[in-house]
């Protein structure tokens, strides 16, 4: 075994001190959604946002509606002038404010004492409920997710939409139908319906539509329409969240559920209807249907009149470091319109390279507009823009979100912006004045490889857990593999890094944000390319001097620990400790158990038919095999932790386990494992959050606190 023996006592200590990092690091707040309203007064806005915080007492994160009344001075910056107390909003699933801004709409879930769920919908208007309809019998939970969910209003407000699941008939021929569900994060929820509530009735109803797909995120057009993204149910659900390619298609629909008409063509994947401001003209998102789960995208407009198309954003393949690499957009903002030099754009955040970025898409030219401040490193995230005013938050890797409010420059090209309110640091203060954070790019090896880099300033490092004249490296490559690391706030990074570790967050060929180009370079490739290259950073890292060669690590989740595992059966010498979450071991047999069967296809190059789900052939099989980490684990000597979730649908556990089954037959290596119910693929419940941040501070730091680098 590698590594310190440690006492039991110092691995105490160990944790405690870890228990006590992650504790301080993570009880800033963080921001999900606001709005800017204009008052009588015109020299003062109300700002409501909804914040959310650990609540370690409670188990729970904890949702609250802030308002602020703000003043602003002649170059817009602003003074809070009126606080109103935080108000706790957990119980509030979805809301949305109508066109007026008179009313609020919310939909809310109430649990029981007997462990039942009650739902409603509400209307408030005026600071009064005007209606309240319970609807925990008229169908199932509601849809909050980005995928499927919305809250939407009609213009003449008289009538909400949104989504829910289907009531199932208790009757005895269907009882044992296999019930379907859309795989991770979507545990028995399967069949969304579209449901109305026509305000004046006080009647809600599920709509009965002449379509056989799964409907979601329903607008509601200037005519009164219901406008929605359909995604395609045959043969089979196939896991939704994250994957940007499922074959789906934007309708219209009467609200009594005639004349179904499809906007877009059917043999693409799209996604995120947005109405212009005179509600002439849909936008959306469009990547092409199979192939990688996340893509470049193109921005699309639909003129309803004329029923014409075409294309605002085109797709990009390669892009200079400072140029647009094109849109890698999940979802666009709710409210996403600005006039910007006498023109209307669209405004949304945007992987450019390692940084998330606001940007404006000129609506009739379709020309790109960087909206974010060049000085600022950190990245970026919009929750508001409309007409001349925006509502944004931003961090860095060592800083907590902060939001900021944004005014459009008059008559000119830029938005000015300004500090609304800073993240309450509390006890992370004297941590993260510590640290330090660079970005590192290596164009030697790749124009894509690039590496945000945490670690302890050098005057402070002979004072952390594990001292040493330099920090001990963690390679931490991302999942997906078409994911990324931005320039966000991290609190694991800056716990390890405060422990003396080096964290180096990387982003390698296959990563988004880089333009088309370098997704496809890895399709083929994977479980080699984007391995040696995770191990060239680590060698780059100890030549130019900021870690010490004889203390190196690898961390990560998914994908990542694909990387991370390939790399300690690849080099079974070279890497001290092995700490990977939920991760791919065996391509050909994770198949037939994952929600998402055809990246175990796409991402060898194959093409996978949707249609008629791919058969594994013995050949196929082989060539998965020789991808995969399993196919080295017999050279496998670095001691290794596995942190699993035992509801993951994404990389079922079993992929882990088998690893940890064979591994542990070696009597002389250290291998461990921690698995946590009730929760999934992205370890995200509060118990895996906290002491999976404390399991692997302790399986690193307990075999370096006494030596030196």
């Amino acid at each position: 075994m590698s590594g310190f023996a440690k006492r039991d006592s110092e691995v105490d200590d160990i944790r405690e001190k870890a228990e006590q990092l992650f504790a301080n690091l993570t009880n800033q707040s963080s921001y999900s959604s606001g709005y800017i309203t204009e008052t009588s007064d015109s020299s003062l806005l109300s700002v409501t946002y909804v914040s959310s915080q650990r609540d370690d007492v409670r188990q729970a994160r904890r949702k609250a509606l802030n308002t602020l009344v703000v003043s602003q001075d002649a170059v817009g910056r602003p003074n809070i002038v009126h606080r109103n107390a935080a108000v706790d909003v957990g119980d509030v699933s979805l809301q949305a404010r109508s066109p007026s801004g008179k009313s609020n709409g919310i939909l809310r879930t109430i649990n029981t004492s007997k462990g039942e769920k009650k739902r409603y919908v509400e209307i408030w208007k005026d600071n009064h409920l005007r209606l309240n309809v319970e609807v925990t019998k008229v169908h199932g939970d509601f849809y909050t997710d980005a995928t499927f969910g919305a809250l939407s209003w009609s213009a003449d407000e008289s009538k909400l939409v949104y989504v829910a699941e289907r009531n199932i008939p208790d009757d005895s021929k269907v009882k044992f139908d296999l019930k379907l569900d859309w795989g991770e994060r979507f545990n028995k929820k399967g069949l969304p319906v579209l449901v109305l509530l026509e305000i004046q009735e006080g009647e809600v109803k599920p709509l009965e539509l002449e379509y056989h797909g799964s409907p979601g995120q329903p607008i509601f057009n200037p005519d009164g329409k219901i406008i929605f993204t359909g995604y395609e149910t045959e043969p089979r659900l196939y896991g939704i969240v994250f994957c940007h390619n499922r074959r789906t298609a934007i309708y219209q629909v009467n609200t009594d559920g005639t004349d179904l008409r499809m906007l877009s063509d059917e043999s693409s994947s799209v996604r995120s209807p947005r109405l212009s401001p005179d509600g002439r003209t849909l936008v959306y998102l469009r990547n092409g249907a199979g192939g990688p789960h996340n893509m470049c995208t193109s921005l699309v407009k639909y003129d309803l009149a004329s029923q014409s198309t075409s294309v605002l954003t085109e797709v990009v393949s390669e892009a200079k470091p400072q140029e647009f690499p094109g849109l890698f957009v999940d979802q666009l903002p709710k409210y996403c319109w600005i006039t910007l030099n006498n023109a209307t754009h669209l405004v949304c955040h945007t992987l450019w390279r390692s940084r998330k970025t606001i940007i404006g898409i000129n609506f009739n030219t379709g020309e790109v507009v960087n909206l974010t401040p060049e000085e600022e490193s950190g990245s970026w995230t919009v929750l508001y823009a409309h007409e001349t005013r925006l509502l944004a938050t931003k961090s860095s890797p060592l800083s907590p979100s902060t939001l900021v409010l944004g005014k459009v420059a008059q008559n000119e090209s830029y938005v000015q912006w300004h500090d609304l309110e800073e993240a309450e640091l509390y006890n992370a203060e004297k941590i993260l004045a510590k640290l330090k954070w660079e970005l590192y790019r290596f164009p030697e090896r790749s124009e894509s490889l690039e590496v945000i880099f945490v670690k302890t300033k050098p005057e402070e490092q002979s004072a952390t857990l594990i001292s040493g004249e330099k920090p001990a490296l963690i390679l931490f490559p991302h999942g997906g593999p078409h994911s990324a690391f931005t320039t966000e706030y991290s609190a694991y990074a800056a716990g390890l890094a405060s422990l003396g570790f080096g964290v180096a967050m990387i982003n390698y060929t296959g990563s988004v944000g880089f333009g088309q180009s370098n997704i496809d370079a890895l399709i083929g490739r994977i479980g080699d390319l984007e391995v040696e290259e995770v191990h060239f950073v680590g060698k780059r890292l100890i030549e130019l001097g900021e870690v010490g060669p004889e203390r190196k690590c690898l961390f990560g989740g998914s994908h990542g620990g694909f990387i991370s595992t390939h790399l300690v059966g690849r080099y079974p010498d070279y890497y001290q400790a092995c700490v990977v979450r939920n991760p791919v071991i065996n391509i050909g047999e994770m198949v037939n158990k994952t929600d998402i069967p055809d990246w175990c296809f796409a991402e060898l190059g194959e093409t996978y038919q949707f249609s008629t789900p791919n058969v594994v052939t013995p050949e196929l099989y082989k060539q998965m095999f020789e991808s995969s980490p399993i196919n080295n684990i017999h050279q496998v000597r670095t001691p290794t932790l596995l942190l699993l979730g035992e509801g993951d649908r994404r990389v079922p556990p079993e992929q882990g386990l088998n690893w940890w089954y064979h591994l542990r037959s070696k009597k002389d290596l250290e291998i461990d494992l921690k698995m946590f119910p009730d929760t999934g693929h992205s370890l995200d419940s509060m118990d895996a959050e906290k002491f999976g941040f404390i399991e692997l501070s302790t399986f690193f730091s307990k075999r370096f606190a006494s030596a030196s680098s």
